[in-house]
């Protein structure tokens, strides 16, 4: 039996299980214990991505890094690291003096769309800046960095250049039908030290990719009323995803490529990281619900098939809050949360007013998390907008997260993106706004919802129930075999017994099926709040201070929030390897991951925890 499977048998709730934070617990490293990754911060007042970076580092399971800004770094202070990630910006002077000094005493340098007074020093010449859209990437597939990832052409998003210069080693090459002659993303050497150099701005094309067009925020492009995030995807015949690239996650294909890049500049033996998913799972299955205005009976006819088939399910609530078709209080305690079945807020910011303003979202948010409190003392942890209602680019997330949501479902699947990754990622991830601020709420995209592709309305894809099961089968076998992603879905009570409306179809049938494929391919399945919750905590640990020593290597984890059944990946040596925490062996099993080995150690995580690596 799977790992996780056992987790999730023999577990409570998982809310009783992880603690919740708000806030990101800030992590104090042991003097002379300086992580191997540094990702440098620009001055204040400037554009500034890396807390981005750090974002994508952490949903990739790179836990052993810190952001500094180099006036805080003495000279040997910064050749204390391994690989330093410098975000597109501009320099002065001293500073890239720094920066080149630290290449050429044998540091390791990551830049994305260095200037060309960067690029100068590192012997490249630079060519203009073009903004023009439509470009792609493709991997170098000769290369170790590219191993177990697509070799497909990906898109990208914002500005690049081209770079040029003698001796320069292409890693990937940029051309959507075939790699053209100019080079993507180059690898180099400077004295002692290498650089790697994106020719576009990763960090930024991961949120575009993301998050949609911010040009087109605001804006009705679906010809649905109301705005939503897939407003942000579509103009017109002009998409923002290309409909040949949708069933890859393509952001998540090229943070994976960042992370190869990342081992290849330190030792990629000693590069341990916390895996995805809890315990040896491949995939998730979320499993989340809008109420809809949902009768009594909608709902407890969901909430007995989810108690006999043992599914945990979260459900977002629409006011009033404890009456009519939801739960009171005393019926939510008794019946609902003991089998797993969590509730939110299905804020109604669109039927108050169909354009609100900020003020006025802002009211609305404020007044549905103050009365569901009132009715059932609990925080509002995961949502979805009613009529996936979206303001501005990331106005929405920055309000949701103003009164406490720490993950958002809205951004779902809608037109023109039925089938695959609308925003090119199966990874949840912090929103990020222009400047590189980052708000406090995590992005999961919702891949299914059921009056989006099993009604007749409008707007709907039209597949029969076989066809939306049959689609739902083959992501999730992709995202177990492939690209390991979460796979969420959404359904409504009101068209669990009774057809959709303008639709031969209710969502019983296809909603059971999901569940019994997920079973079938033992996937874990959990609901919004409880995915959250190992979210947010995982997101919480920190490695420091890795070192060799007689018989391998050993570091501390740090997990501030306890973290149930989190597997730690340690790159296996082949030669056999023991593991050890805190004094005592325990089990580590080997596991294969985009063609790559790993030992798999899982455990649940709380505290300070020393860990040793030895040959056996």
């Amino acid at each position: 039996m799977h790992l996780w499977k056992r987790l999730l048998i023999t577990c409570k709730p998982l809310k009783t299980l992880l603690i919740s934070g708000l806030f990101l617990v800030l992590f104090h490293h042991v003097h002379g214990q300086s992580p191997r990754i540094l990702i440098i911060q620009q001055d204040k007042g400037i554009r500034d991505f890396s807390a981005y970076i750090a974002e994508i580092l952490l949903a990739e399971g790179l836990v052993e890094h810190e952001l500094k800004h180099l006036a805080e770094l003495s000279p040997g202070d910064l050749g204390e690291y391994r690989v330093a990630i410098l975000p597109a910006g501009s320099y002065t002077s001293d500073q890239l003096d720094q920066i080149e000094s630290y290449v050429k005493s044998g540091g390791n340098l990551v830049s994305f769309l260095p200037e060309p007074s960067l690029s100068k020093r590192l012997g490249l010449e630079a060519g203009p800046v073009s903004t023009a859209e439509g470009k792609y990437v493709q991997f170098e597939t000769a290369r170790s960095e590219s191993i177990g990832l697509v070799s497909e052409s990906l898109q990208i998003h914002g500005a690049s250049r081209s770079y040029t210069a003698p001796g320069i080693r292409p890693l990937a090459w940029f051309g959507r039908e075939r790699p053209s002659q100019e080079v993507a993303i180059l690898e180099g050497d400077l004295g002692q030290g290498r650089f790697v150099v994106f020719a576009y701005d990763l960090p930024w094309s991961i949120a575009l990719t993301r998050q949609g067009n911010p040009a087109w925020a605001d804006q009705e492009n679906d010809a649905v009323g109301g705005l939503r995030p897939n407003d942000m995807f579509l103009k017109g015949e002009d998409h923002w995803i290309d409909s040949a690239k949708v069933m890859i996650p393509q952001a998540d294909q090229q943070m994976h490529f960042l992370t190869g890049i990342l081992a290849s500049l330190t030792d990629p033996l000693m590069l341990p990281r916390v895996w995805y998913f809890p315990g040896d799972a491949n995939a998730v299955f979320i499993m989340t619900s809008d109420h809809e205005f949902g009768t009594a009976s909608d709902m407890e006819a969901v909430r007995k098939d989810m108690v006999a088939l043992g599914v945990p399910l979260t459900i977002y609530l629409t006011r009033p809050f404890g009456e009519g078709g939801a739960p009171s209080a005393h019926v939510f305690v008794q019946s609902w949360e003991p089998n797993q079945i969590s509730f939110g807020v299905h804020f109604e910011g669109g039927s108050d007013v169909l354009f609100p303003n900020q003020a006025q979202m802002k009211s609305v948010l404020e007044r549905d998390v103050r009365e569901f409190r009132d009715v059932y003392g609990l925080p509002v942890k995961t949502t979805r907008m009613h009529n996936l209602r979206w303001m501005g680019w990331v106005t929405q997330a920055r309000l949701l997260a103003g009164v406490g949501v720490g993950m958002d479902f809205t951004y779902v699947n809608f037109i023109p993106v039925y089938d695959g990754y609308m925003t090119g990622s199966g990874l949840p991830m912090r929103f990020v706004n222009r400047f590189g601020k980052i708000a406090d709420i995590y992005q999961q995209l919702t891949q299914y919802e059921d009056d989006v592709i099993i009604s007749q309305m409008f707007y709907s894809s039209n597949w029969s129930t076989e066809e939306a099961l049959t689609r739902f089968r083959e992501m999730l076998k992709s995202s177990i075999a492939r690209f390991h992603t979460a796979i969420a879905i959404n359904f409504h009570p009101p068209f669990y017994l009774f057809p959709i409306p303008d639709s031969v179809n209710s969502n019983k049938a296809w909603t059971l099926g999901c569940i019994e494929i997920a079973k079938e391919l033992e996937v874990p399945i959990v609901s919004g709040d409880q995915w959250y919750d190992f979210v947010r905590a995982r997101s919480q640990v920190r490695i420091r201070g890795v070192r060799e020593n007689s018989s391998g290597y050993e570091f501390f984890l740090d997990a501030p929030q306890p973290v149930r059944g989190m597997s730690l990946m340690i790159p296996s040596m082949k030669s056999g390897q023991t593991v050890q925490i805190d004094g005592r062996t325990v089990t580590a099993y080997p596991k294969r991951v985009r063609e790559r080995d790993y030992l798999f150690v899982t455990e649940d995580f709380a505290g300070t925890n020393r860990v040793r690596i030895g040959a056996q």
